[in-house]
């Protein structure tokens, strides 16, 4: 996928940001539920939760 084409007026390094915010919330929000099970010896539910 080339970048250099911009559509909408986004910049090849605005994409780039975006991206990266974007799995960093998703990144933060599979660690804050999987979180509540930490230390609870129940590793299955602490993955259902992540994912």
């Amino acid at each position: 996928m080339k970048l250099s084409k911009v559509e909408g007026g986004k910049s090849p390094t605005n994409l780039h940001r975006s991206l990266a915010l974007e799995l960093m919330r998703v990144t933060e929000r599979a660690a804050i539920a999987a979180a509540e099970w930490s230390g609870k010896r129940d590793e299955k539910a602490a993955d259902d939760a992540a994912v």
